[in-house]
C-alpha cells in the first residue's frame, strides 16, 4: 500500500504542478491585471473628461474668449424666439436681429435698459419697429418697446441711430412659463 499511496501522491503533485504551470501560461499575474485595470480606467476617464470639456465649451464659449459659430447662434436665437412666442405675440414673417447685453453700465443712461443685466438678450424687429429685452436666466421678458431706426443719409452708411421707447405693460414679472 505504501507504493500505491506514493504513486497517488506523486500523481497528485504532478497534476498540481501542471495546473500551476498552465494557469501561469494562460492567466495573468495579479500585478499585470491591476495594471490593465488602471490603464482602462485612465483611458475611460480621459475620454469622458475630453467629451465633457468639448460639450461645455460648445455651450459656454464666452468665458474662454471663444466665439459661438453661426449655426449655434441661429439655434440659440430660434430657442429664445420660441420661448418668448409662447406668451408674447411676435411679428410674423420677420427674423429678429439679436444682441447680447455685455456691459449694462454703458446702457444705464437709457430708460429702456434700466433693468438690463449682463447676458440679457435684445431682439430687434426692424420692420415691425419692436424691441424686446429678454432675460434667459429667469426665462422672462424684462422690457418691450418700440424702436425707431433713423438711418443717416447715404445708402452705404453704417451709422444708425436707434431710439427705444418702452411700451407700458399691464403685467409685470414673469411673463413666460418655466419649463
Amino acid at each position: 500500500m505504501n507504493e500505491e499511496e506514493n504513486e497517488e501522491k506523486i500523481e497528485e503533485e504532478e497534476e498540481e504542478k501542471e495546473e500551476k504551470v498552465s494557469s501561469k501560461r494562460m492567466g495573468l499575474s495579479p500585478r499585470l491585471k491591476r495594471l490593465f485595470f488602471v490603464l482602462i480606467v485612465l483611458i475611460l476617464y480621459a475620454g469622458a473628461s475630453s467629451y465633457l470639456t468639448v460639450w461645455y465649451l460648445r455651450k459656454n464659449p464666452e468665458p474662454f474668449g471663444l466665439l459661438k459659430g453661426a449655426a449655434l447662434l441661429k439655434i440659440e436665437e430660434k430657442e429664445i424666439v420660441d420661448k418668448i412666442s409662447k406668451s408674447l405675440a411676435l411679428p410674423e414673417g420677420e427674423d429678429p436681429t439679436m444682441a447680447t447685453v455685455t456691459d449694462p453700465e454703458k446702457l444705464s443712461g437709457q430708460f429702456f435698459f434700466k433693468d438690463a443685466k449682463k447676458g440679457d438678450k435684445l431682439l430687434i424687429y426692424q420692420n415691425a419697429k419692436k424691441v424686446i429685452l429678454y432675460r434667459p436666466s429667469e426665462n422672462r421678458v424684462v422690457e418691450v418697446g418700440v424702436v425707431d431706426l433713423d438711418k443717416q443719409s447715404g445708402a452705404n452708411s453704417l451709422n444708425t441711430s436707434v431710439t427705444v421707447t418702452p411700451v407700458p405693460s399691464t403685467a409685470s414679472g414673469n411673463l413666460l412659463q418655466k419649463d
